[in-house]
């Protein structure tokens, strides 16, 4: 926790909050910002939807991965800038939303690992 978490926290009785109160605000927070950096990223948002589908379990290559949310993109959506059109891309694209996809693992996927080519989708513990 942050020196102004500890700060905050350390007055919560002041401003007539219960404890616990500001450090569950943050991860509201945290969660709010995740899940809108998911939906703003096309492929993020490709991935959660195909997650879901799957009951958030997925193992593969990297390059079956791209193939398989490309051939269930939208065609507008799989030839738009932010589509990545290789596996390196793809493993940069999985690296860019890894952290939003870990902490929204309760709605669909944790635990991104992306080794090499290989990358794997588990359900979150929660």
């Amino acid at each position: 926790m942050s020196d102004a978490a500890r700060f905050m926290e350390a007055a919560a009785e002041s401003f007539g909050w219960r404890q616990g109160t500001f450090a569950e605000l943050l991860r509201w927070n945290r969660k709010q910002a995740n899940e809108a950096v998911i939906e703003a990223d096309v492929f993020a948002s490709a991935l959660v939807e195909f997650l879901e589908e799957n009951d958030g379990n997925w193992r593969g290559s990297t390059t079956e991965l791209r193939e398989s949310l490309t051939a269930r993109a939208a065609d507008k959506v799989a030839r738009s800038q932010s589509w990545p059109l290789t596996t390196a891309a793809t493993t940069a694209a999985l690296n860019r939303v890894k952290d939003a996809l870990e902490s929204v693992g309760s709605r669909s996927s944790a635990a991104v690992r992306a080794q090499k080519t290989t990358s794997g989708f588990f359900n979150s513990p929660g």
